[in-house]
């Protein structure tokens, strides 16, 4: 016989409240009369497909209501984009909140959807823990989850996924370039960022010689960018939908403006035959123009082209005066290279084989 239980019922997704009588042969829990649970349902579908039904003996809903929660523990993990049937009512794609399809293994465990009206679709909100790789910055602090990358001892390209990794070694043996990736790949590689997001990475340099992070397309820099040995932490943040900023970050006490009182540029070359580099500091190559007329091809631009040039030229052979003028050729100055001539003491342009050049300002 069915028992008539004077309620006040409450139905989520037609959102009736009545008073009245409740007639039922079951056994009516306290958790259905407060309506605490009369959105949880069962999954009955597969993986990516998933067929809800209430789990409770309680009337099913009559359509999807904007706002509406539905709560289920999954059968089965998804692999990718996924759908959700609930009470037979049709069929809604699940999306993250940002519009995007979950990745595999998002849908675990106990999740809720919330049915969006706008979008037509269902909105996944997930309580599972998830394994991270990389660095996650919080808003109460910082949690970090660095994977440390070893660079060969090279020149390379810092890639958007070593990026976000969080830490780079290099032991280098002469003066290296490490150079960002470019920043529409650095923002593909932050699924989901939003202008502002922003990561963290550190360079250790376990050597003596200097280690200067260059820009990539779409990237700004700010502040020093060389780092000596020791280590430096950057913070690569997203400006646009493709522009990053990378700015250097100092810990502990400020540290001095020093940029305008350090050399920007210096390299040692022989001008004979085909120019070859000795040693340097941010100049990548050497142009041979022509008889006694080279360009010092900076790794990373100047700033501005206010930067101030000095150098010195000399035989390395023979006796007497080994001297040679070296000045800049006539010509606006460039901050991607600077254009030198180097003459003899008859006032003729000639090949030098000890070719100094140093830059400073430009900053």
């Amino acid at each position: 016989m069915a028992n008539k239980i004077p309620v006040k019922a409450r139905f989520t997704g037609s959102d009736v409240t009545a008073l009245g009588e409740f007639e039922t042969d079951d056994v009516i829990s306290p958790a259905f009369l407060d309506g605490s649970i009369t959105n949880i349902y069962a999954d009955s579908g597969a993986a990516d497909a998933y067929v809800l039904t209430k789990a409770v003996t309680t009337p099913p809903i009559a359509a999807y209501d904007n706002g509406a929660v539905y709560s289920f523990v999954v059968t089965n993990d998804n692999t990718g984009a996924s759908t959700a049937n609930i009470d037979a009512l049709g069929v809604k794609n699940i999306k993250r909140d940002d519009g995007t399809n979950p990745t595999a293994g998002q849908i675990t465990g106990r999740v809720e959807l919330i049915y969006d009206s706008g979008n037509d679709w269902l909105e996944l909100r997930t309580f599972a823990s998830a394994a991270f790789t990389g660095q996650v910055t919080s808003t109460a602090g910082d949690i970090n989850l660095k994977t440390n990358t070893a660079l060969s001892d090279a020149a390379a390209t810092l890639t958007a996924a070593q990026l976000i990794g969080g830490e780079f070694t290099i032991t280098p043996t002469v003066a290296r370039i490490q150079t960002t990736d470019t920043a529409t790949a650095i923002i593909a590689a932050l699924s989901g960022s939003v202008d502002n997001s922003n990561f963290e990475f550190t360079v250790i340099n376990l050597a003596a010689f200097d280690v200067t992070i260059a820009l990539g397309v779409g990237v700004t820099l700010v502040g020093n960018m060389v780092v000596n040995d020791g280590s430096a932490t950057f913070r690569a943040r997203r400006l646009t939908s493709s522009t990053v900023s990378v700015t250097r970050l100092e810990t502990g006490a400020a540290a001095p403006v020093l940029d305008t009182q350090l050399c920007q540029a210096w390299v040692n070359f022989d001008g004979t035959g085909t120019p070859a580099i000795r040693d340097s500091y941010n100049v990548a190559t050497i142009t041979d123009n022509g008889t006694g007329d080279y360009s010092a091809n900076f790794a990373v631009n100047m700033a501005n082209a206010n930067y101030s040039l000095s150098g010195t030229a000399q035989e390395n052979t023979g006796g007497g005066n080994m001297d040679r003028t070296v000045g800049p050729y006539r010509e606006a100055r460039s901050v991607s290279y600077i254009r030198v001539l180097t003459v003899s003491l008859a006032a003729a342009q000639q090949d030098v084989a000890i070719v100094n050049l140093t830059i400073f300002g430009g900053v």
